[in-house]
């Protein structure tokens, strides 16, 4: 289990293919020479607080959070018009801390991160005074979870599971149901649920607002996968699989299993945020093969509708790695380069 985590970590690279048609309908996801142009405006540098390298962001209400890899603690706070910051979860493994968090997110007024080496949910709750204190959900330890979303009724995660693709967690009752399917690989058909939860564990989740839906998207290929709770259950409303990894695959035991992706592998979905009427998806469409030292940095928004309909298709002016949602003001956030880490807002 132990070399399994480490491989989701690290993807093992493997010999490089020529063009394929996959490649070819992953550059049909880039906006054409008549797509409009995204404008984002520059509010702030992420110097201003002291933060190196910022990795993810989101907000709630009138305070951002980002996480910082390199920084004592994983996660920053703080408000664009104030200097000061507020540092929670110390890097440590110590019981309590974190020495990695993944999933940053914001649901309300509460910001989380999990914890996917214990499976715990942190949690920053802000109030009228500003930020409270962190709390942590433990969800169910049988498993493991590599990322989370949180609103008031329950947490959605994805990890690697063999009962179902989501687990579906009861913050009153405790309990965890789980449901649906991984992907179907086409050169893979016989992979088991195990196998396939490794294949697309490079995942992005987010609970739609009103709570009633959540849509995942996978970093490695071209996957989006549109969701419904109903009665305490999860339904599909649509799979898209525009194209799928390159990988070759051995062993067909958790002790053994090892998927390394190809060099040529088109980088899909690596970040997504969204309204109760949209998705709104950042697009990659690099690989290491031709693009080694940028591969996060976006050129391509696309939106879709909750049912699967692609909106629109975009070019940013500026490349951006993470992206957020402001209810309250109905826009985006994100972190841009010019080069220089800084919080762009986008002009929907």
């Amino acid at each position: 289990m132990k070399n399994i985590f480490y491989l989701i970590l690290s993807f093992f690279l493997i010999v490089e293919w020529g063009c394929s048609f996959e490649e070819e309908q992953a550059d049909a996801l880039r906006p054409d020479a008549n797509s409009k142009v995204q404008n984002t405006e520059v509010i702030a540098s992420f110097e201003k607080w002291g933060i190196a390298n910022p990795t993810s962001i989101t907000k709630s209400n009138r305070i951002f959070a980002v996480t910082n890899r390199t920084g004592e603690n994983n996660i920053s706070l703080f408000e664009i018009n104030h200097n000061n910051r507020v540092d929670r979860i110390t890097r440590s493994r110590s019981n309590g801390q974190a020495f990695y968090t993944s999933a940053l997110d914001a649901s309300g007024q509460e910001i989380s991160a999990l914890n996917f080496h214990t499976g715990q949910l942190f949690v920053t709750p802000g109030n009228e005074n500003g930020i409270a204190a962190t709390y942590s959900i433990q969800l169910p330890t049988d498993t493991r979870h590599l990322v989370a979303a949180k609103n008031d009724r329950y947490v959605i995660a994805t990890g690697l599971y063999e009962k179902g693709r989501y687990m579906l967690y009861s913050l009153q009752e405790r309990k965890a149901g789980y449901f649906l399917s991984y992907p179907e690989h086409p050169d893979f058909p016989e992979l088991d649920e195990y196998a396939k939860s490794v294949l697309y564990a490079s995942s992005v989740l987010r609970i739609k607002p009103d709570g009633e839906a959540f849509a995942c998207s996978d970093m490695r290929s071209g996957i989006l996968d549109i969701c419904r709770i109903k009665e305490n259950r999860i339904e599909r409303i649509k799979l898209l699989s525009f194209y799928f990894p390159k990988v070759h695959i051995y062993g067909s035991t958790p002790e053994n299993l090892k998927v390394a992706y190809d060099k040529s592998t088109v980088h899909g979905f690596l970040d997504m945020a969204v309204s109760n009427d949209r998705i709104y998806v950042l697009y990659s469409g690099k690989s290491k093969k031709r693009d080694r030292y940028n591969i996060g940095h976006c050129h391509t928004l696309l939106t879709f509708d909750w049912m699967g309909n692609q909106m629109d298709s975009r070019s940013l002016d500026i490349p951006v790695s993470h992206i957020c949602y402001d209810q309250e003001e109905k826009t985006l956030y994100g972190i841009g380069y010019t080069p220089e880490a800084v919080i762009v807002k986008f002009a929907l």
